[in-house]
């Protein structure tokens, strides 16, 4: 047995450990530490297995609120927490309210933009969607939180009831 033919296998089983990026070769488990936001399907993981549920009983948890009461299976909620597909905006809400999780946050873990910022753009097209990206942009520079600093300014702005 050579060397290469030796290691070829060991080497094999190792491969799943790293996946091609862009810029080289890398490994997702350091990738996992550095990131500081969890992936939705984290999200659902963890919040399913605090309940402690397991992916079947999820499904019938979420069928019970669903339309014609029909759960949702196994394979597809297991997909959702490997992060291969992506919920429909109802089934986030379904899972928020199952998993007790915020649907707000569920749906920006999606990649979803929140219905509130959407509508707030299409009926207020004169506040510019440039200057509303550019306001979270240099939040995030500055690692902006106080989130209820600003309610608090635009609640100030708010027409006084008469």
């Amino acid at each position: 047995m050579t060397a290469a033919h030796g290691h070829g296998g060991r080497l094999a089983s190792l491969s799943h450990l790293f996946r091609t990026e862009r810029f080289g070769i890398v490994c997702p488990r350091i990738v996992q530490t550095v990131r500081k936001e969890k992936t939705l399907g984290e999200i659902i993981a963890e919040a399913r297995k605090a309940k402690p549920w397991s992916l079947r009983q999820l499904g019938e948890a979420l069928g019970k609120l669903r339309p014609g009461s029909k759960a949702v299976s196994p394979q597809f909620l297991n997909d959702l927490e490997q992060n291969r597909r992506t919920p429909s905006d109802d089934m986030i809400a379904l899972l928020a309210k199952v998993l007790d999780l915020d649907t707000d946050v569920l749906r920006a873990a999606a990649g979803a933009t929140p219905t509130e910022v959407v509508d707030y753009l299409k009926t207020n097209p004169e506040a510019g969607t440039e200057s509303v990206a550019r306001l979270f942009r240099r939040a995030r520079e500055v690692g902006f939180q106080d989130w209820d600093q600003v309610l608090q300014v635009i609640e100030k702005h708010r027409p006084k009831k008469r």
